[in-house]
């Protein structure tokens, strides 16, 4: 019987909500699927740039400090045969500061991929700034730089451009890559200064000294607390009368578990990771206790010069500091005297000027410590005040066998008597030496001749017994 009319209307209908439903289930598949391409390509981007070094484009170092570590737990490395590179691009500070930011990172891309073509295969990675790292193969890594090195001639030729390398071997595969990085980082820096020099490889003697310097900067804080670091006091003598006319206040540091630290070393280390603050500031008021005590129990006072690190003034207010110190003990300013060591001084710095130029307001003596170890003493005479110039005891090594010793060193006493400077000269071991000084007119001596640095109860007994007398302040 042929369905009716209302029959043929009622599934027409129903087909067309089939075929409705049909196309939506199509098009919320269809979306749905659209949004997993998506996600999936949204997760990839967020996955390269999890691994990617965002002005490179080469891995970064979550990425570099994974595979590094897979591969040294992979028994099949030999890692005898493998290396830590840290790559560094001297002069890019001064290329960046000439061309702009955005020459330097066109630099450093293409630095980057001549640093993953030339170690392809091998884990590389930008470590920051203008330095890079790699853990390959021993295989001919100097002949690889130079490749490298090649993609900084395009880069003109007035900022001189070079790699300076360091190199850590692993000894085991428990080391961890970032400090195998840091290792050869190390290294490379240890050249820094050496211009001849562009690869070097991490050694034991580096190792001692790394551990030496993670010693001090971890303890530092505990050696002033239970006073491992004590001042010592090296008698400065006024030429002409041989009377005792101050004295210079030097850090040593006997540590319990270290022994004996070099001061050149532990200052050093201080200054490099700016803590030498804590140390300047400890002496400064350790002077100021002995000399209360010195007022206390009826014992000559005498002037102490104490040292100042330029990154002090860096770190805080130096002179407002060194202020407030001295009115808590209640120290006249005339027993302090302010060094500052020349390597330390640089032209146009308006903080150092400003901060010399209220010392020298409030009364202080300022002196130049190590005048001639650095290469800027004439401008730094030039630029800055002072009242006493130490000359550095090196102009004194050789001195018999050097003509030219006697020559320089009569020049610069001149030269301050000219710009109104006393002098001081350092490193004084021999009569012959203290003899010629004074005949010149160095006004006062230091060294090993007329004294080594001693406790203060050394140096006060000497001149209580009448060893040193006392010129009057």
């Amino acid at each position: 019987m042929p369905a009716s009319y209302a029959t043929k209307v009622n599934l027409f209908i129903v087909w067309i909500a089939i075929l409705m439903a049909a196309i939506n289930a199509f098009q919320r598949r269809f979306t749905e699927a659209k949004k997993d391409e998506k996600l999936e390509e949204a997760n990839n981007i967020l996955l390269k740039l999890s691994i990617s070094d965002e002005i490179t484009g080469i891995p970064n170092m979550n990425y570099f400090l994974s595979q590094a570590l897979e591969c040294l737990h992979d028994k099949k490395t030999d890692i005898s045969k493998m290396l830590f590179l840290f790559i560094d691009i001297e002069n890019f500070k001064n290329f960046n500061e000439k061309y702009g930011f955005m020459e330097g990172n066109e630099l450093l891309r293409s630095v980057a991929d001549a640093v993953q073509e030339v170690f392809k295969g091998d884990t590389v990675a930008r470590f920051s700034n203008d330095n890079f790292v790699v853990f390959a193969k021993d295989d001919k890594i100097c002949t690889k730089l130079t490749h490298i090195e090649k993609v900084l001639l395009n880069y003109g030729n007035e900022i001189k451009m070079k790699l300076k390398t360091g190199a850590y071997r692993p000894e085991n595969r428990d080391i961890l890559p970032i400090v195998a990085c840091d290792h050869a980082r190390y290294a490379c820096y240890s050249i820094k200064k050496h211009f001849e020099k562009y690869f070097c490889e991490y050694s034991e003697e580096m190792d001692n000294d790394l551990h030496r310097k993670q010693y001090i900067i971890n303890n530092i804080d505990k050696a002033l607390e239970k006073k491992y670091i004590k001042v010592y006091y090296q008698p400065v003598m006024n030429a002409t009368s041989g009377k005792l006319a101050g004295m210079e206040a030097l850090a040593r540091w006997d540590d319990p578990e270290f022994g004996f630290l070099v001061p050149g070393v532990f200052i050093n280390t201080l200054e490099e990771y700016r803590e030498i603050h804590k140390l300047d500031m400890y002496v400064l008021n350790q002077v100021c206790m002995d000399i209360v005590e010195s007022m206390k129990d009826g014992s000559q006072v005498v002037p102490v010069s104490v040292n100042f690190s330029r990154m002090d003034f860096e770190v805080f207010d130096l002179a407002n500091e060194v202020e407030k110190v001295l009115a808590l003990y209640g120290i006249d300013k005339k027993y302090i005297h302010v060094e500052i060591t020349e390597s330390a001084i640089t032209e146009n710095d308006d903080k150092l000027q400003d901060a010399m130029d209220r010392f020298r307001k409030s009364g202080y003596s300022l002196w130049l410590d190590d005048f001639g170890s650095g290469y800027s003493g004439l401008n730094v005479l030039k630029e800055y005040d002072f009242d006493v110039m130490k000359i550095d005891m090196k102009f004194l090594h050789n001195f018999d066998g050097n003509e030219k010793t006697r020559v320089i060193l009569r020049n610069i006493i001149t030269l301050a008597k000219d710009i109104v400077m006393l002098t001081l000269t350092e490193g004084v071991e021999t009569k012959d030496v203290s003899d010629f000084l004074t005949e010149i007119g160095c006004e006062k001596l230091q060294g090993f001749f007329f004294g080594k640095p001693m406790p203060r109860s050394e140096i006060m007994e000497k001149i209580r017994t009448g060893v040193y007398v006392l010129e009057s302040v």
